[in-house]
C-alpha cells in the first residue's frame, strides 16, 4: 500500500491553495477478527439498515430485481430468516450501476414510519424519495405515501453517487456524483450555481417543506443559504462519493470519493464544520493537480486524509473505493472510531481513524479471509442493531459480520458448550470450513481437543 500524505507548512499550503489536513501516523496492527455469515442469498443488496423499535428486523435495499426495472426494499426478519416486500420502485433505470442505490431511516421512524431512498429513475435521473409505513400494516409501506422530494438530472449512467443519511443535527445529507462524463468535462463539481447539484454533498431539512409547494426546506445555516448559489449545497468538489459515514460519538464525517484514472481518496469533515468546503475535484485528484486550466488559481482545497493508487508495484490492482461505517460497537474495542472501507476490484478491507490531526490505518484483509468467505465485489457496509460492522459482498450474495476471534466458539454465541460440539459433529470431515477451532479450514480431532479444553469458558 502506498500512502501519500503530505506534511505542509502553512506558507506552502497558502502558496499552492491547499488546506493541510493530516499527519500520517502509520499502520496500526489489526485485532484478531474474522467474518461470520449474517445473511445469505441476498441478490444485489445495496444497503442494509436495522428497523428502529423492531429488534431482529432489517431493511434490505435491492438495487434491482434481476434484469427488470423494479427495485425493492425488503423487510427481513433475522430471527427466522424470512423476508417480505416493504416497498417497491417499479420504474428504475437498469443501466450499469443505476437502480436503488441507498436508503436510510428517519430518526423518528418509530413515531413517523418514514424511510428515504436514493435511486435512478427510468430516464436515469437521481431521485430522493420517501415512503411512510402503513398505518394498517407496519410490515409494508403505504404506496400512496410515496413522495419524490428531489430530482437531479444526470449526464450519464455512472458517477450518480449513492449515499444519504441523517446527520447528528437531524438534517438529511445526500452525496451526488459529477454526472458521469469522463473527467467531469463540464466541471460540475466546482460549479455552485448551475442548478445541477452534481459533485456535491447536499444538506436539506426533509420536514421543513411548504405543504403543496416543496418537499424539503433549506437549513438557515447552510453555507450558501440566501445566496445566488444552489442553497442545498453543504460541500463540493466530489467525483463520486460512494458512501460516507458520521461518527456517532464525535459527529465527524468521513467521505469516500471514487477517483478517476489514478487515485482513490478518503476525506474528512470535522463536527465543527460550518460547511462550504471544496474537496478538489476536478481541479485535483487525490493530492495532485488535475485539469488545472479549468480551475481558478489560488482556490483553497481541503486535502484528503488518505489516498491510495490504482497501481503499485507488487500489490493488487485497485479501482474504486467503497466507503463504509464508523465502528462504535462493543465487541471489538480496538476498532473504536475506525471508518471501514474497501476496494471494489481488490476486495481489500481496511479501516482508518482520524483524530487530533493524525490518521491511523488498519489493514484487515488477511484477518477477514476464510475458507468459505467470499468477499467478491464489495459494494457497501452496514451496522447491525448493536453497532457491529457488516460487509455487503454482492459477488457472493452474502452479508458478513465482523466478530472477534474465539476459535472454540464455533457458533459465536460467546461460550463453548454443547452447541459448539453439535456444530463440529455436523461439519465433521469437511475441508472448507472457516468456523473451525484451529483455523486450518477442516473439522477433525484437533478441533475437538481444542473445544473440549475450552469447555464452559466464555469467549473474551
Amino acid at each position: 500500500m502506498v500512502c501519500r500524505v503530505v506534511r505542509y507548512t502553512a506558507a506552502a499550503a497558502c502558496a499552492v491553495g491547499v488546506v493541510p489536513s493530516t499527519l500520517w501516523a502509520g499502520t496500526v496492527p489489526p485485532p484478531e477478527v474474522e467474518l461470520i455469515p449474517f445473511a445469505t442469498g441476498v441478490a444485489r443488496c445495496s444497503d442494509i439498515y436495522p428497523v428502529p423499535g423492531s429488534p431482529g428486523h432489517y431493511f434490505i435495499a435491492e438495487q434491482r430485481v434481476g434484469s427488470s426495472s423494479t427495485a425493492r426494499v425488503r423487510l427481513w426478519d433475522r430471527t427466522n430468516d424470512t423476508s417480505t416486500i416493504f416497498a417497491e420502485l417499479p420504474t428504475i433505470s437498469t443501466q450499469g450501476p443505476q437502480g436503488l442505490l441507498a436508503m436510510t431511516v428517519d430518526p423518528d421512524y418509530v413515531s413517523n414510519g418514514m424511510i428515504y431512498v436514493n435511486y435512478t429513475d427510468f430516464a436515469g435521473s437521481s431521485r430522493i424519495a420517501r415512503y411512510q409505513r402503513s398505518a394498517a400494516d407496519p410490515t409494508v409501506a403505504d404506496p400512496s405515501s410515496f413522495e419524490i422530494m428531489l430530482t437531479i438530472p444526470q449526464l450519464g449512467p455512472t458517477h450518480n453517487a449513492a449515499w444519504l443519511d441523517f446527520g447528528p443535527d437531524g438534517y438529511l445529507y445526500i452525496g451526488t456524483g459529477d454526472g458521469g462524463n469522463g473527467g467531469d468535462v463540464n466541471n460540475n463539481a466546482q460549479n455552485l450555481s448551475n442548478g445541477r447539484l452534481l459533485g456535491k454533498l447536499l444538506r436539506i431539512d426533509p420536514h421543513g417543506g411548504v405543504p403543496g409547494v416543496t418537499f424539503y426546506g433549506i437549513p438557515a445555516d447552510n453555507p450558501f443559504a440566501g445566496t445566488a448559489n444552489d442553497e442545498e449545497i453543504w460541500a463540493y468538489g466530489f467525483r463520486h462519493p460512494w458512501r460516507c459515514a458520521f461518527d456517532s460519538l464525535t459527529n465527524d464525517l468521513y467521505i469516500a470519493d471514487v477517483g478517476d484514472a489514478t487515485w482513490e481518496e478518503i476525506n474528512f469533515q470535522p463536527a465543527s464544520s460550518t460547511g462550504g468546503e471544496n474537496y478538489g475535484w476536478h481541479c485535483r485528484e487525490g493530492e495532485f493537480p488535475s485539469h488545472p486550466d479549468d480551475c481558478v488559481p489560488g482556490t483553497a482545497f481541503v486535502e484528503p486524509i488518505y489516498t491510495y493508487p490504482h497501481v503499485a508495484t507488487g500489490e493488487p490492482f485497485r479501482c474504486s473505493v467503497i466507503g463504509g461505517e464508523v465502528y462504535r460497537g462493543s465487541a471489538i474495542p480496538e476498532l473504536q472510531g475506525y471508518f471501514f472501507f474497501a476496494d471494489y476490484c481488490s476486495n481489500e478491507v481496511k479501516a482508518i481513524r482520524h483524530h487530533d490531526g493524525v490518521t491511523d490505518l488498519m489493514d484487515l484483509t488477511a484477518q477477514l479471509a476464510g475458507c468459505d468467505i467470499d468477499l467478491t465485489t464489495i459494494t457497501g457496509f452496514g451496522l447491525d442493531e448493536d453497532g457491529e460492522m457488516l460487509i455487503l459482498a454482492r459477488g457472493s450474495g452474502n452479508i458478513y459480520k465482523v466478530v472477534p476471534v474465539c476459535g472454540p466458539d464455533l457458533n459465536h454465541d460467546g461460550v463453548v458448550d454443547f452447541k459448539d460440539l453439535n456444530e463440529a459433529l455436523e461439519y465433521w470431515g469437511e475441508t472448507d470450513v472457516s468456523d473451525d477451532a484451529d483455523g486450518d479450514c477442516d473439522i477433525d480431532f484437533d478441533d475437538l481437543n481444542i473445544l473440549l479444553e475450552a469447555w464452559g469458558t466464555p469467549c473474551s
